[in-house]
């Protein structure tokens, strides 16, 4: 792909994404695995929701994309997925993370019908365990029933 190519799909993808924002549509986004501190698009705008992975004993996932641009990091390491032959099996990565995120703010709006979404971003916003971002399973409970 060329460059101007990539430059046209990221523009777009970064206006469609302000559109949904503007119209009240949380946007999480996986940070990336990469291992590094550079984040991954679209969780590198602004108005997206950056979601990196914790592994265990509560460090970051060893592959997670992480620096001051993320907005917070889940469980992101052997979570628990069905696999294509509807076996479980364990998976790792902050899309899981994110994915985790979504599925609780999902959650949340469907037993809250007619919350203000802003509402939800600030509940998440003024919460923060430690410096690192990390939120618990327990903690995304507490905070949305706020």
């Amino acid at each position: 792909m060329r460059t101007g190519e990539q430059h046209q799909i990221l523009t777009n993808l970064k206006n469609s994404i302000s559109k949904a924002v503007d119209k009240g549509i949380i946007v999480v986004a996986s940070s990336g695995d990469t291992g590094e501190d550079r984040i991954m698009y679209p969780a590198k705008y602004d108005k997206v929701i950056s979601v990196s992975g914790q592994g265990k004993f509560d460090k970051l996932y060893l592959n997670a994309s992480f620096n001051e641009e993320v907005n917070y990091v889940i469980s992101g390491e052997e979570i628990i997925v069905q696999g294509l032959s509807h076996k479980e099996k364990t998976a790792s990565g902050s899309s899981y993370s994110s994915a985790i995120l979504s599925g609780m703010i999902c959650f949340f709006i469907s037993k809250n019908r007619g919350v203000d979404k802003t509402n939800i971003i600030e509940k998440l916003d003024n919460y923060h365990q430690s410096d690192t971002r990390i939120l618990k399973y327990k903690d995304l409970v507490k905070i949305l029933k706020q």
